[in-house]
């Protein structure tokens, strides 16, 4: 399959060039595809992204918050009147941009001896990404406002609940498959809950995801009932530095600690 090939050819290549797995995060987030793109569209980006982060553990992270960020811009545009009448409000260019998000924390710094060339180079790579995004910005809003009402809603809502549905997926696939605990997902969450979602005003959904996760828990969490006070299915897997993990005692379910 071409995408397969595709995967593994660019796998190849970031092992070759260490560096490209903290850049490449930069050219998924400025192409991640505007929030009125098709849907079948965002669905395929999301899914191959997931997939890259398979072999680039180090920005699973900050996806994860890109998409969080991503399922703001639509949550928070989804109105919800007293009399339960739904409609779009979309904010101003202005709006979104004070909204951005800086995901460039853990980005390594660039090598005192890289050549400006390279540098320059890059910065015309994202300056053609911008355009091209700003041309598709452009086409979808157009035909956005060619809809109805209920279209514009059902258009939005079916986004949203997608995107999450599949960042649900991936954190439920994560857990079964034991790449990461439920208690590690929760402690990589909660920076992108307390800094993106409490901040965000009117999100009326997104925030969602850390009871989810927390539901993984309370799911794995049932062999402490057999009275052996040891949750063996997060204590065998957890990190060293993983605080919410107790020495030979029975560990309270993430809905207490995240209530606490």
């Amino acid at each position: 399959e071409i995408n397969s090939r595709l995967h593994g050819a660019l796998m190849k290549v970031l092992n070759l060039v260490p560096k490209g797995k903290y850049d490449i995060f930069a050219v998924m987030a400025s192409s991640f595809p505007f929030k009125l793109a098709p849907i079948t569209k965002q669905v395929n980006y999301v899914k191959q992204c997931l997939l890259v982060i398979r072999y680039t553990p180090n920005i699973h992270r900050e996806f994860i918050a890109l998409c969080v960020d991503k399922c703001l811009e639509i949550d928070v545009e989804i109105r919800i009147a007293k009399n339960g009448t739904v409609k779009i409000e979309e904010k101003t260019k202005n709006e979104d941009n004070s909204d951005d998000i800086n995901f460039d924390e853990n980005k390594i710094p660039a090598n005192n001896n890289e050549s400006i060339l390279s540098d320059l180079e890059i910065e015309k790579q994202e300056d053609v990404i911008k355009k091209n995004a700003t041309n598709q910005e452009n086409e979808s809003l157009k035909k956005h406002t060619e809809k109805t009402e209920e279209e514009k809603v059902d258009e939005m809502a079916e986004t949203l609940d997608t995107l999450m549905y599949l960042v649900f997926e991936h954190l439920q696939i994560v857990e079964r498959h034991k790449v990461k605990t439920s208690r590690q997902l929760y402690k990589m969450i909660m920076p992108t809950f307390e800094s993106i979602i409490l901040t965000t005003h009117r999100s009326k959904f997104v925030q969602f995801i850390i009871v989810f996760i927390c539901g993984l828990d309370t799911t794995s969490a049932t062999v402490t009932d057999t009275g052996t006070g040891v949750n063996d299915s997060n204590s065998a897997g957890d990190d060293n530095d993983d605080n919410l993990d107790g020495v030979g005692l029975q560990q309270p379910n993430l809905f207490r600690v995240f209530a606490a």
